[in-house]
C-alpha cells in the first residue's frame, strides 16, 4: 500500500549548485532521482556463519538527474556546469528533497560518535561535551553539553581566534540569497535559570558577520526551550551559520536537535541532517533526442 503524500504549500522546492557565495538555481529534475547513499560498506562471513560488516564514519550520497526534454536554453546552465565555465568544483549542492542543511555530526550534536567534533567554544576553557544525562527531544538527536558557559562566550560551526570565528567551507551551509533561512534549536539548563542566545549569523568566507538574527530565552532545568531564528534573503552573504550566545555567568548548558532549513518560515520539526554535499561530477553528460531541440540530457553529481 502506497503512503499518500502531501506536498507543502510552501517551502524550497528548487535545486541549487555553485560555489558558497555564488550560488545558482539548477532546474529541478523532471523524471525520478535515484540518490543512494552509503558508508562503503563491506559485508564479511564469520567461521560461524553469520556476518558482519565494516564501514566508513561518514555517509555519501550520489544523485542521478534526468532532464527530459531540453531546449538549448533551459539545457544551457546544466551544459556550463559541465564543460567548467563555473570550474570543476567541487560545487556546493542544495537538494530540497533533505531538509536539515546541518551535516550529520552537526544536526545530531555527534550521536554517531557521540563526541562533539563540528561545534567549538570560543572560550577553549568551557569544554563541549557528548551528554548522556538527558534525553533529546528527537530520538535521533545526540545532546551537547557547555560547560562553565560565560557572558559573551559562544559556540559556533568552526574554528575560533578570539571572539571571530572561520565558518568550515567544506561543511557550512551555503547562503541562498532568493531564499529565508531558518535556524532552529532546543536548549535547557543543568540547573537555574541563565540566558541563552540563538543568533543565525550570515556570513563571509572569512566569517565577516553580514546580519545576525536574534532569539533569547530564559531556559530552565525542567523542560526543553526551542528558540528560532529566520535569516532573511536579499543579503550578500557566503554563509549561514547557528551561533550559540551565553548571557550570564558560570552555566552548564545543554543543546539539542539543531536545525538549518532553506524557504521556510516557520521551519519544520527536527530532522537528521545529512549537509549540504560538496558534490564534483564523475561521469559524462549523457544526452540524446530524437527531435530537434528536444534534447534528452542526465547530469551525475557524486558527494566528495
Amino acid at each position: 500500500m502506497t503512503t499518500p503524500i502531501t506536498i507543502p504549500p510552501s517551502g524550497l522546492k528548487k535545486y541549487y549548485l555553485g560555489v558558497p557565495g555564488s550560488m545558482r538555481e539548477i532546474r529541478v529534475a523532471q523524471d525520478a532521482v535515484t540518490v543512494p547513499a552509503n558508508r562503503g560498506e563491506v559485508a564479511h562471513d564469520l567461521i560461524s556463519g553469520g556476518t558482519t560488516v565494516t564501514h566508513r564514519r561518514d555517509t555519501r550520497r550520489t544523485w542521478q538527474l534526468a532532464y527530459p526534454g531540453c531546449t538549448p536554453d533551459t539545457a544551457d546552465l546544466l551544459v556550463g556546469f559541465y564543460v567548467g565555465v563555473f570550474g570543476d568544483g567541487p560545487f556546493a549542492f542544495v537538494d530540497p528533497a533533505w531538509r536539515n542543511a546541518l551535516h550529520v555530526q552537526a544536526s545530531t550534536f555527534g550521536a554517531p560518535l557521540q563526541a562533539i567534533t563540528a561545534w567549538s567554544a570560543s572560550v577553549s576553557a568551557q569544554p563541549l561535551t557528548y551528554d548522556t544525562t538527558v534525553v533529546a527531544p528527537v530520538a535521533t538527536s545526540g545532546v551537547m553539553r557547555w560547560t562553565g558557559a560565560t557572558n559573551t562566550a559562544q559556540v559556533g560551526l568552526g574554528p575560533w581566534t578570539g571572539s571571530v570565528f572561520t565558518p568550515d567551507s567544506g561543511k557550512a551551509p551555503p547562503y541562498l540569497p532568493q531564499q529565508v533561512t531558518t535556524i532552529t534549536v532546543y536548549a535547557r539548563s543543568v540547573s537555574g535559570t541563565p540566558s541563552v542566545s540563538l543568533r543565525g549569523l550570515a556570513v563571509g568566507a572569512t566569517g565577516t558577520v553580514v546580519n545576525t538574527q536574534t532569539a533569547t530565552a530564559t531556559l530552565s532545568s525542567a523542560a526543553w526551550t526551542l528558540l528560532t531564528v529566520t535569516v532573511p534573503a536579499s543579503l550578500t552573504a557566503t554563509y549561514v551559520v547557528p551561533n550559540f550566545l551565553c548571557n550570564t555567568s558560570t552555566s552548564v548548558l545543554q543543546f539539542a536537535c539543531p536545525l538549518v532549513q532553506y524557504g521556510k518560515q516557520p521551519a519544520d520539526a527536527y530532522v537528521v541532517g545529512l549537509g549540504i554535499p560538496r558534490v564534483v561530477i564523475p561521469t559524462g553528460f549523457a544526452g540524446q533526442y530524437t527531435v530537434m531541440f528536444a534534447r534528452d540530457h542526465g547530469l551525475t553529481l557524486a558527494e566528495i
